[in-house]
């Protein structure tokens, strides 16, 4: 190297002293996949955001396995909208119906019965198997073939909308089994068995709650002796464990005047209601959160049924959003949004007929979304202090109104 070279390579390396510092390659590489992957989990997020929010504006009827979208927690997206069917033109469904059509016959007392919003019928299904349907529209009972193999374990009848099918699930010893029902076709399908638990020994009465969750179109079935939670998917016919957290509502245990627990689901909260007489209390579930909790309120006190209650007690009124709960003549509400319960004037037996002349046990009952109350069939009434009678009627609440409907009379037998 010659002293030409030298004073060059000096004035070269000087100047790259004074210089910025060039980036290390592998480094900058680093940065670059850095924020490629934060670019590519912000745009997942944001697809993620833009599938949940079509969800919401998707018909309840689309049976594409896209719904089935996980929701986070802190996230709490619309259910899609039910389908809008309305009562058909010259229909009274204020009047009474037919008196001398057939009708179920002493077999409302625990009954499972759901609505089907989609053709404006309450669906009842007995624990033998009897199926029958009650047009909102009509006031008319019409019979339909039952689902085979129930073997007197009927606990619940869930109406799925997403994929408009009712969901039958029946527990039979260690063993939960499910049948759907295709309005359609007036077909009844029997699905896969799952290991539920088994029922301690001695007990009886409803062992399993179910809701249907219209976010992510599954079905929720709770043991209340175990308080454990499962989801079911009717589309692919499988059961997951939901993580409840670690607190939970007290569990049935001993069958000694045992607690009753009415479970039913809040849309405008998008939590499951749970309304316990022993502790008496009121339970809220976050889905998304996974995570329960007993509510500072006014939780009413047993309105009478004790041994009487037959699950069907606890409904959602969707029009006023609000859960109602009756049973012995003793109807409340519960809002969500506020915690707060309200006993409805008249206390036993609310002052507008019929019902605020007797009270009423083993009914069944369910919410009416077409027009806008709720419906109580059959039961039995209290025709003085110390008798009692069955009815076969059928008859229907307005909480926006506090009065009582008559739809079917009861039969002259």
């Amino acid at each position: 190297m010659n002293d030409l070279d030298r004073q060059m390579r000096a004035l070269l390396e000087e100047d790259a002293r004074k210089a910025p510092p060039v980036p290390d390659a592998s480094a900058a590489l680093r940065r670059t996949r850095r924020r490629q992957v934060a670019f590519a989990v912000s745009a997942v997020a944001m697809v993620a955001a833009i599938a949940v929010g079509s969800i919401a504006g998707v018909s309840a009827l689309v049976r594409t396995s896209e719904r089935r979208i996980p929701i986070g927690p802190g996230e709490t997206p619309t259910p899609p909208p039910v389908t809008g069917f309305a009562c058909p033109s010259g229909s009274a469904p204020d009047q009474p119906g037919p008196t001398d059509r057939p009708r179920p016959k002493d077999d409302y007392a625990y009954a499972a019965t759901a609505f089907d919003p989609n053709s404006g019928r309450m669906l009842l299904l007995t624990t033998d198997g009897a199926f029958w349907t009650f047009d909102v529209c009509a006031n008319t009972w019409e019979t339909a073939p039952g689902p085979d193999g129930i073997r007197g374990g009927l606990e619940e009848l869930v109406y799925d909308v997403d994929s408009d099918r009712a969901i039958a699930i029946e527990r039979a010893s260690r063993v939960a089994r499910v049948w759907t029902y295709e309005r359609d076709g007036r077909t009844w399908t029997e699905k896969g068995q799952y290991e539920a638990g088994g029922i301690p020994e001695g007990m009886f009465g409803e062992p399993l709650q179910a809701a249907y969750d219209p976010v992510t179109g599954l079905v929720l079935v709770r043991d209340l002796h175990s308080s454990a939670m499962w989801t079911y998917d009717v589309d692919t016919d499988t059961w997951a464990e939901v993580d409840q957290g670690a607190v939970l509502p007290p569990v049935v245990e001993g069958t000694n005047d045992p607690p009753v627990e009415l479970l039913t689901y809040d849309v405008s909260v998008d939590r499951l209601v749970l309304y316990n007489t022993k502790p008496l209390s009121t339970w809220e579930f976050d889905l998304r959160a996974g995570r329960w909790e007993e509510q500072e309120t006014n939780t009413p006190a047993n309105p009478g049924f004790g041994w009487f209650a037959t699950g069907e007690e606890l409904v959602y009124d969707e029009a006023n959003e609000v859960s109602v709960l009756f049973s012995g003549g003793t109807a409340a509400t519960y809002d969500a949004t506020e915690h707060r319960w309200t006993v409805l004037e008249g206390g036993v037996g609310i002052a507008s007929a019929p019902a605020g002349e007797t009270t009423r046990l083993y009914f069944a009952m369910t919410y009416d979304s077409v027009n806008e109350r709720v419906v109580v069939a059959g039961g039995d009434v209290r025709v003085s202090n110390l008798t009692w009678g069955t009815t076969d009627d059928v008859i229907a609440f307005d909480i926006a109104t506090g009065q009582w409907t008559t739809l079917l009379e009861p039969s002259a037998e």
